[in-house]
């Protein structure tokens, strides 16, 4: 049949990507630009540069920013939705850290599971269909509860990194990832959970240039008023969409914090996205850093 496909005269451009792309999809080829895959990013590079930037995007610029190491603590709502973002705009190696196994109320809100995915582990899961979306996609897949033992290793040798775990709770195990990130001076984003209509945005922290995550905490201790903490709750409710929002913004501050963008969203506050306003509100952090 491919035979007599190819040796027809009706063949066309059209075909023939058809043809490629059958061959793509039955793992026979790799395309070429997949392995750099920035020359796909031609839409993504004229919107970033119409950013104020100090540098351009340029191919020599995005092949740095896409060989970035990112680490990824949590891979349930919030941590699946980035992961997703990330591996379709080309960033290229991950480590990913999550110690669930799918479950059905997963797929309400978590990015890139299926129903098929039922019991499996999460990173597992997360790895093979990134491979999907690049074959040229590296990751390393730690299923494990991040602690004081192996926070150590999980960060070793990356260049940012996403907290999005909260167990035992987004306090203490954000307080954990940050602490290690500033003694290894890897910028990084913490904070989650739901207030309300609210979603955390979370906190950028640049080591030695911002506030960090305990100075946060320090001035979450004074409250909004006597009757509500700072810090956003653990409780059982979820949105995607506010999810896929907040993955977004996030994503978009780690574009701008790489490109020396001085008009950095989350620095030096906490930041939560209230979905029935569609706002943003700000927690100024007012402690001077010690770090």
């Amino acid at each position: 049949m491919v035979n007599q496909k190819l040796s027809s005269k009706k063949i066309n451009k059209h075909f023939l990507k058809d043809f490629c792309n059958q061959l793509f999809c039955d793992g026979l080829i790799v395309y070429k630009s997949l392995k750099n895959n920035y020359e796909l990013l031609d839409r993504e590079n004229n919107y970033l540069n119409m950013y104020p930037n100090k540098n351009k995007f340029t191919d020599e610029f995005l092949k740095k920013l896409m060989n970035k190491h990112i680490t990824v603590i949590g891979c349930g709502g919030l941590g699946s939705n980035l992961l997703e973002q990330l591996f379709r705009i080309g960033v290229q190696n991950y480590t990913i850290v999550d110690f669930d196994k799918v479950e059905p109320e997963n797929l309400a809100n978590q990015a890139i599971f299926t129903s098929k995915d039922i019991n499996k582990s999460k990173v597992d899961v997360i790895k093979k269909f990134g491979k999907t979306v690049n074959p040229a996609i590296n990751i390393n897949n730690i299923s494990l509860k991040v602690d004081q033992t192996n926070i150590n290793q999980v960060i070793a040798g990356t260049d940012f990194v996403f907290s999005c775990a909260d167990y035992p709770s987004i306090k203490n195990v954000s307080l954990l990832v940050s602490n290690e990130c500033l003694k290894k001076g890897v910028p990084h984003i913490v904070g989650g959970g739901y207030s309300g209509h609210e979603a955390s945005l979370g906190t950028m922290v640049i080591p030695k240039k911002t506030f960090t995550w305990k100075d946060y905490l320090e001035t979450s201790k004074l409250g909004r008023n006597k009757n509500q903490e700072i810090i956003p709750p653990v409780v059982n409710m979820s949105f995607l969409p506010i999810i896929k929002i907040i993955a977004a913004i996030q994503i978009n501050e780690f574009f701008k914090l790489f490109n020396n963008n001085d008009n950095l969203l989350l620095i030096n506050s906490f930041n939560e996205f209230d979905m029935n306003l569609y706002q943003i509100r700000k927690t100024m952090i007012r402690k001077e850093s010690t770090e």
